[in-house]
């Protein structure tokens, strides 16, 4: 299995198009897990998380962190719960 660290923080607007993309491409990977780390975020962060969470709740994981204090720990904190054989991360701006 796939574990995708994503940290985020303040990504609210981001996130949408990250859950589109998941929704046309890996409705049912077996093989995958996103965990998505809201590091903080006093954005819409939390809420489009949460709310998309429920339709993909089979294999994404949502961990949140009350204060933003890194985007390291975001990273750590998210492979520290990863169930993944292979465990990698990537940004939530799409930058990566």
């Amino acid at each position: 299995m796939l574990s995708i660290v994503i940290p985020c923080y303040k990504e609210g607007n981001n996130l949408k198009i990250i859950f589109e993309k998941i929704g046309q491409k890996y409705k049912s990977m077996n093989e995958l897990e996103v965990i998505l780390v809201d590091n903080g975020s006093t954005d819409s962060t939390k809420k489009v998380i949460t709310k998309s969470v429920s339709k993909f709740n089979h294999f994404i994981k949502f961990l949140r962190i009350e204060k933003n204090i890194g985007y390291e720990l975001g990273i750590m904190e998210g492979v520290r719960i990863a169930s993944g054989e292979v465990i990698a991360w990537t940004h939530a701006d799409q930058s990566y």
